[in-house]
């Protein structure tokens, strides 16, 4: 193999005194690099990358395979099990059932996830659509008898718009923030921290607008990452048809991932690794609606620091 290969050149406007070149490292003779070291190599960079620790796997490809490095093309899908429950039955244990909407930036596309809850903060995953219009949103809703106060809908694109439409049927507003935590005041004037803000209701159209909570990106993922996991309360995913592996994607769709400030300082983040994430925000939703109406007890009045 190394004997019949080549150099070919990739750039076809160098500069007159700079030549560099690339090589994929096996093409180097076994006695030089054996391959089942790059095996071991390879392996302990991908074990370090499930943990978010993603700089060896991308040294593995940028400098010994030679390659771009692109992180959706090297981090695997994790793998959803299905659970064996029809979504059509009822369940003797739900408490809640939520309808949680993301709608893009010129809401001419709609992803929805529906869910029940029991208290405790077990859930269970009833469907997974992509919509077109707030009239496919209202029949969703009532094809599974969500109340309408529990119907949650992203407000980061066209707010007015999106608030006129959950006024007039009763919607609520969400929107999620870089933030930590918000401060609430206990009926006893003790003060505690919450993921989520008291909602808020502003309108630049003179109207009464429909309440919007407002929610911490990193807290509400961590929840939602332990769930998901299998480290918290269960956590179960029925099989969702023609939109199961869309679905798998996108709600792999963030890992939390080594960061590098401009100090040098290294902490974990959580970074979007592939284009849509639309169901990822949809059940970071199902969490905030779950912690609202408190059937996370453990997460609902976290201590004071």
């Amino acid at each position: 193999m190394v004997n019949g290969g080549g150099y070919i050149q990739t750039n076809t406007n160098p500069t007159p005194k700079t030549r560099s070149f690339s090589f994929n490292q096996l093409t180097l003779p076994p006695s030089v690099m054996p391959w089942s070291s790059l095996v071991v190599d390879f392996l302990k960079a991908k074990r370090a990358a499930s943990g978010g620790f993603i700089t060896p796997l991308r040294e593995f490809v940028t400098l010994r395979l030679a390659e771009t490095w692109k992180e959706s093309n090297h981090i695997d899908v994790e793998k959803l099990v299905s659970s064996a429950y029809d979504p059509s039955e009822a369940w003797e244990d739900e408490s809640h059932r939520f309808l949680t909407v993301d709608c893009q930036q010129y809401l001419e596309e709609f992803w929805a996830v529906v869910a029940s809850w029991a208290q405790g903060g077990a859930s269970r995953r009833l469907a997974f659509r992509r919509l077109t219009t707030f009239e496919e949103i209202e029949a969703l809703q009532k094809e599974f008898n969500i109340p309408p106060q529990r119907v949650f809908l992203d407000v980061g694109y066209q707010r007015e718009k999106v608030l006129i439409e959950c006024g007039k049927r009763g919607w609520m507003g969400m929107r999620g923030e870089d933030r930590e935590w918000y401060e609430h005041q206990l009926p006893s004037g003790k003060p505690v921290k919450r993921v989520y803000a008291k909602p808020t209701r502003i309108s630049s159209t003179g109207r009464t607008a429909p309440p919007v909570f407002r929610w911490s990106n990193p807290s509400v993922k961590d929840i939602l990452h332990l769930l998901k996991t299998g480290r918290s309360q269960p956590w179960e995913v029925c099989d969702l048809g023609d939109l199961a592996d869309a679905y798998a994607r996108q709600t792999d769709s963030e890992r939390k991932m080594e960061h590098q400030d401009k100090n040098g300082r290294t902490r974990m983040m959580w970074k979007q690794i592939r284009r849509d994430n639309h169901a990822w925000d949809c059940e970071c939703m199902q969490v905030v609606a779950a912690l609202i109406a408190k059937l996370f007890i453990e997460h609902s009045e976290p201590d004071q620091s």
